[in-house]
């Protein structure tokens, strides 16, 4: 990838991967890992979702692909159900770019370059190689399942003390569809859990195809924040079908405040169309 794609795998990486925690939970009965059954892992992983209307973080990011580094720094803000806004500044803390998703669309800005993108969501999906909607970005944002995916394909094993839930086969529920595009998507995904705080610790999205893309993010340095326990550290291992290593240090996180989501394109930038 040369640098321009780089910033812009950045910008996505960062706001697919950040974790926050925002209301207290109640705490699950134990039962032995060996005895658990599929239908108390789930009532557990969905008991522990995160719930919030807004979510703001500053994101240290370190980036490694095909032999080229990066140390950037991204900020992020979440309004739930509706938009998705980061910035990023790579160098003395001058921005270059910045990014906007909403339930149809994503607009970037390379301030740099003084040129803009305007296009729909299949940019996302084409640029990664996994299939991606609002829901899921913003599931992965706040560390969840995807709530709007059927549950019932999932297999339940065991491995140390961590509960693993796999599917081949997750389609969206018919009451979320859309349009077209959500009836044909099928997701293949791997969730690993702790089995005593149902906090998700790895994740696994991949598409069978022939590039047979993967993105595997895994959650470490978890510290309680607002009653609930974030993990502050988030490693990701992306096949697409190149290789690329991202890490997030989360700092300055903040739940339910009030946010803007600053987005004018000035008169003197110029489209571009991927």
């Amino acid at each position: 990838m040369n640098k321009k794609e780089n910033v812009l795998f950045i910008v996505v990486i960062g706001m697919l991967l950040l974790g926050s925690a925002c209301s207290s939970r109640r705490k699950a009965a134990i039962i032995p890992l060996q005895n658990a059954q599929i239908g108390y892992v789930l009532a557990g992983m969905n008991e522990h979702r995160f719930r919030c209307e807004t979510v703001s973080a500053k994101v240290a990011v370190q980036f490694e692909s095909g032999g080229t580094e990066m140390d950037v720094t991204l900020m992020i803000r979440i309004q739930k159900d509706s938009l998705i806004w980061a910035s990023i500044s790579p160098l003395l803390g001058i921005e270059s770019t910045r990014l906007l998703i909403t339930r149809d669309s994503v607009f970037i800005m390379d301030k740099f370059n003084r040129t803009y993108l305007a296009t729909g969501m299949d940019f996302l999906r084409n640029y990664f190689k996994v299939n991606l909607d609002l829901e899921i970005i913003q599931s992965l944002l706040l560390g969840n399942d995807f709530e709007q995916y059927f549950t019932d394909n999932f297999k339940l094993s065991v491995e140390a003390d961590q509960y693993h839930l796999s599917t081949a086969n997750r389609r969206k529920m018919r009451r979320f569809v859309r349009n077209s595009d959500d009836v044909d998507r099928v997701i293949f995904q791997d969730i690993w859990l702790n089995s005593s705080s149902f906090k998700i610790e790895e994740m696994l999205i991949h598409e069978i195809s022939d590039n047979d893309s993967k993105m595997r993010i895994k959650y470490s340095d978890f510290k309680l924040f607002n009653d609930s326990y974030l993990p502050t550290t988030v490693k990701i291992n992306i096949t697409r079908p190149e290789k690329s290593e991202i890490k997030l240090d989360m700092k300055r996180i903040s739940i339910n405040d009030s946010l803007s989501f600053p987005f004018t394109i000035p008169d003197n930038y110029s489209r571009i169309f991927q």
